[in-house]
C-alpha cells in the first residue's frame, strides 16, 4: 500500500535525467492532492499439495493522481489477474492466465490465455496456446483501441543436448472484430555451441506487425573472460513512443567482461540504436581493482549522443570513481562520485549542464556496545543560463549508537543531520513541493528505547532543529527553531505481532505555537531487521524534522 502526493515521480519527458521537464508531458500527480494505491498478490506452489506447478494472482487499485516510477494514473483504475501452470502427467502441463483492467472512464481491457506444454520425447517438445483480447476505449480515434481478437500460437522445440537446440514457432489470428488488426507471425530460432569457447543464440520472425529478431554471439576463451556481439529488433518499440518517425532498424550491442587476474577486471559495452528519427550511441567502460580482501576500487566512463525528433542533439559524458573498504565487523566505509556534462545544440529544449553526484558511508565499531555511523549524499547541478535552473541537495548525517551486547534491553541513538535542499525548478523538494524554497537545516536527534519486560517496550525521542529558509533565487534567509518530543509504547501481542501507540508534540518558539499528534499501529516482525505493518495518525505532526511545515 502506498500514497503519493505531487508530480515527483510521474511519467515525464526529460533530456537530462529529470532536472528539467518537457512542459508538454506533465505528470498526473498534483501538489496537495494525495492519491492512494494498493496491490495484493499471492502465489501457491502446488508441490505443497502433492502436485506440480503453481498458481498466482494479483489485485491492484489506484486513485486518480497516483504516481510512482512505474505508474502515472490520471483516472481511478482497477486491475486483477491470474497466472498458472499445472502438471497433469510427467510429460503434460496445462498453462493459463488472465489480466483484466478498467478505469473510471470506462476504458477496459481483458486478456486471457490457455495452453499446454507436452514433452513428446526426451528431445522433442511442443507448446500450444490460445489467446483472446477484448479492448474498449470510448471516444478513441485510434482503431486498435477498440475490438476483440483471438490468436492461436504454437512452438516446436528439438533439443539434441545442452549444446544444440532448434525451434520453430508461429501464431495466427482466428477471429477479430472492431479495429484490431491481424497478428500473424512465423519464425525460427537456434541455440548452438559452435566450439569450445563460442556459442550462438538467434531468433528471427516476420508477421503482421513487422520483422523481429535477436541474435547474440558469445566467445568465452576462459572462465575469466566473455565477449559478446548482439543485435535486437522489436516491432513493438514504436508503440512505446509518440514522437519517433521513420523506421526502426534495431540496436547493435558489443560488450566484454574480463577478469585479468585476482586484482584487476574490466567491463565495456557499446550500443547503437537506429531508432528512426531518434538514434542514440552509447559507450560505457568500467575497471575494478581489488588489491586485497578489504579494498575495492572502481572507475567508470560513459559517453553518449542522443538525437530527438525535432533535431535536438545532446552529448553526454560521465566519469565515476568509487572505493570500498571492509574491515570485518569493526569497520566499513565506501564513497562513490560521478561527474556528468551535457551539451545541447538547442537551448530551447535543454541547456548545457554540469552535475556532480557524491555518496558515502562509514560505520565504526568503537567497542562491543558503541558504534559510530555516518553517511553523506550530494547532488550539485549547474545550468549555463541562470541560477533558477540550478539544483542542489546535500545531506550529511553523523550518529553514535549504543547497543549493549550483554544486556540489550536499552538501545540509544544520538545523531546530527545537516540538510541543504534547493530542488531543480522542475523537481520537488523533501516535502514534494514544486519550485520550493531552499533551506539549510541543522538537526539533532536523541532516541532511546527500553524493554520494560517481555511484553512492553517504552521509547522516547527528542529532536531539535535550526533552519534557515529563503525563496528561490534570493539570499534573504529567515531562521526558525523547532523542538520535537515523542513518547512511544510497543506491546508484544503474540509471536511476531506488535501494537504501538505514539504521541508527538512539536513546539515553535519563534511563533509561540505547539502542535500535537498521535499514532496507533500494528506491525509484524519479519526476521531481525525488517518490520511491516500499518497504522493511523492524527494531528499531522511528522517525526521527520527535515520537512517544511
Amino acid at each position: 500500500m502506498a500514497e503519493s502526493e505531487g508530480p515527483g515521480f510521474g511519467t515525464t519527458l526529460s533530456l537530462n535525467g529529470g532536472l528539467e521537464i518537457d512542459p508538454a508531458s506533465p505528470s498526473a500527480g498534483t501538489i496537495g492532492n494525495p492519491a492512494l494505491g494498493y496491490r495484493l498478490e499471492g502465489r501457491v506452489d502446488l508441490a505443497e499439495f502433492g502436485g506440480t506447478g503453481f498458481v498466482s494472482g494479483y489485485f491492484e487499485d489506484h486513485e486518480a493522481g497516483f504516481t510512482s516510477p512505474d505508474l502515472d494514473v490520471t483516472v481511478a483504475q482497477t486491475a486483477w489477474g491470474l497466472d498458472g501452470e499445472v502438471g497433469v502427467t510427467d510429460r503434460l502441463a496445462l498453462t493459463f492466465g488472465t489480466d483484466s483492467f478498467e478505469d473510471a472512464l470506462d476504458k477496459t481491457r481483458t486478456d486471457g490465455r490457455i495452453g499446454a506444454v507436452y514433452d513428446i520425447s526426451d528431445t522433442w517438445a511442443v507448446e500450444v496456446e490460445l489467446a483472446h483480447t477484448d479492448r474498449t476505449i470510448p471516444g478513441s480515434a485510434e482503431a486498435e483501441d477498440n475490438g476483440t481478437r483471438t490468436d492461436l500460437g504454437a512452438r516446436l522445440t528439438w533439443t539434441r543436448d545442452a549444446d544444440l537446440s532448434l525451434w520453430v514457432f508461429g501464431q495466427a489470428t482466428l477471429d477479430r472484430a472492431g479495429g484490431l488488426g491481424q497478428n500473424d507471425r512465423l519464425g525460427a530460432g537456434v541455440s548452438a555451441r559452435l566450439g569450445e569457447a563460442l556459442t550462438f543464440t538467434g531468433e528471427a520472425s516476420a508477421g503482421s506487425l513487422g520483422a523481429a529478431g535477436k541474435a547474440e554471439l558469445a566467445w568465452q576463451p576462459n572462465a575469466r573472460s566473455t565477449y559478446t556481439l548482439g543485435y535486437r529488433l522489436d516491432p513493438l518499440r514504436f508503440d512505446d513512443s509518440t514522437t519517433v518517425t521513420g523506421k526502426d532498424r534495431g540496436t547493435i550491442l558489443l560488450g566484454a567482461q574480463s577478469r585479468i587476474n585476482d586484482r584487476w577486471s574490466y567491463t565495456t559495452e557499446q550500443s547503437y540504436s537506429a531508432f528512426g528519427s531518434e538514434p542514440a550511441l552509447t559507450r560505457a567502460y568500467g575497471v575494478d581493482y581489488t588489491p586485497s580482501d578489504s579494498w575495492t576500487y572502481a572507475l567508470g566512463l560513459v559517453t553518449g549522443e542522443t538525437t530527438e525528433s525535432d533535431g535536438t542533439t545532446v552529448d553526454r559524458r560521465g566519469l565515476s570513481f568509487g572505493v570500498k573498504y571492509s574491515g570485518g565487523d569493526d569497520y566499513r566505509a565506501g564513497v562513490r562520485a560521478e561527474f556528468l556534462t551535457e551539451d545541447s545544440n538547442n537551448p530551447a529544449r535543454a541547456q548545457d549542464r554540469e552535475t556532480l553526484l557524491f555518496s558515502g558511508y562509514f560505520e565504526r565499531k568503537t567497542s562491543d556496545d558503541w558504534r559510530l555511523i555516518g553517511n553523506f549524499d550530494a547532488v550539485l547541478s549547474e545550468a549555463d543560463t541562470d541560477n533558477l535552473r540550478d539544483g542542489r541537495y546535500v545531506e550529511a548525517r553523523l550518529g553514535y549508537a549504543y547497543r549493549p551486547v550483554k544486556n540489550d534491553r536499552l538501545n540509544a541513538l544520538f545523531s546530527y543531520t545537516y540538510l541543504y535542499d534547493l530542488p531543480g525548478a522542475d523537481q520537488v523538494n523533501v516535502d514534494g513541493d514544486a519550485n520550493g524554497p531552499r533551506q539549510r537545516s541543522h538537526i539533532l536527534n536523541l532516541a532511546v528505547s527500553y524493554d520494560l519486560n517481555q511484553q512492553f517496550t517504552l521509547g522516547a525521542k527528542y529532536g531539535f532543529r535550526f533552519r534557515e529558509e529563503a525563496p528561490r533565487g534570493s539570499d534573504d534567509f529567515t531562521s526558525s527553531v523547532a523542538h520535537l518530543a515523542v513518547l512511544r509504547l510497543d506491546y508484544h501481542v503474540v509471536h511476531n505481532w506488535d501494537i504501538l501507540a505514539e504521541t508527538r508534540a512539536m513546539a515553535f518558539p519563534t511563533t509561540n505555537a505547539t502542535d500535537f499528534g498521535a499514532l496507533i499501529g500494528l506491525y509484524r516482525e519479519v526476521g531481525d531487521t525488517f518490520r511491516v505493518g500499518g497504522g493511523y495518525s492524527w494531528g499531522g505532526v511528522s517525526d521527520d524534522l527535515r520537512s517544511l511545515e
